[in-house]
């Protein structure tokens, strides 16, 4: 999973149009999503199916609606799935 996020609003004078892309690390892709600065979401299907595993997102009370805005299929079967947060889009 990649993702980019936008700075913490705590730094984000300093850091104008800066971002960061995650990939992997469940336990700060969960931390980015609590402060809900998380601007997009790439996923990366692979066509395997495992027995086993840990869950990428934490369980919540509250839903995060996602808008699928672009799909890149790659020669081994697998997809890249690229979202952004309902509120990113609304906003503009």
């Amino acid at each position: 999973m990649g993702l980019t996020a936008r700075s913490p609003p705590s730094s984000r004078s300093r850091c104008q149009g800066a971002g960061i892309l995650v990939a992997g690390s469940r336990t700060l892709v969960n931390a980015l999503k609590r402060h809900d600065v998380i601007d997009e979401y790439r996923l990366m299907i692979f066509p395997i199916v495992l027995g086993s595993g840990m869950r990428l997102f934490d369980e919540t009370a509250d839903a995060t609606t996602l808008k699928l805005v672009d799909t890149h299929s790659l020669e081994d079967g697998a997809v890249i799935l690229t979202y952004q947060p309902a509120r990113s889009i609304a906003g503009g």
